[in-house]
């Protein structure tokens, strides 16, 4: 009977620990979900939006900004494997001095006022080009 009050505190702080490392893995799943799903939504709407017809110069490319934005929220809702109730989209171009598109800056706010962020580089440095 002496033992039972210290016995049911090691079991309580033995199901806090399990509870706290579940919910933690349960959130970092999530998070690293969305991001890995907003990287390859992004990738695709790129390829499927490139106009090939105007890709004279190496290096530019140019994407029609409302179907890159069109496509990516559709690939990002077929893909998208966690629940993020009603979200929104806010979209930063960041453009050269010749008006073309370097990279886009995508901002995810879900349901919750939650924000996920990722960046799709349009044009890879001269450097890098193989």
């Amino acid at each position: 009977m002496k033992g039972v009050p210290l016995i049911l505190l090691m079991v309580a702080v033995i199901l806090f620990i399990v509870g706290a490392t579940t919910y933690y893995y349960v959130a970092d799943y999530k998070q690293h979900s969305i991001i890995a799903t907003m990287n390859e939504s992004a990738r695709i709407a790129s390829l499927r939006n490139v106009d090939n017809s105007i890709r004279i110069e190496e290096g530019k490319v140019e994407l029609s900004q409302r179907a890159f934005e069109l496509n990516f929220e559709s690939s990002f809702n077929e893909k998208n494997n966690v629940e993020l109730g009603k979200t929104s989209f806010k979209y930063k171009y960041l453009k050269g001095a010749d008006e073309k598109m370097k990279a886009v800056k995508i901002i995810l706010t879900d349901q919750k006022n939650k924000e996920y962020r990722t960046t799709l580089v349009v044009d890879k440095p001269k450097g890098d080009r193989k």
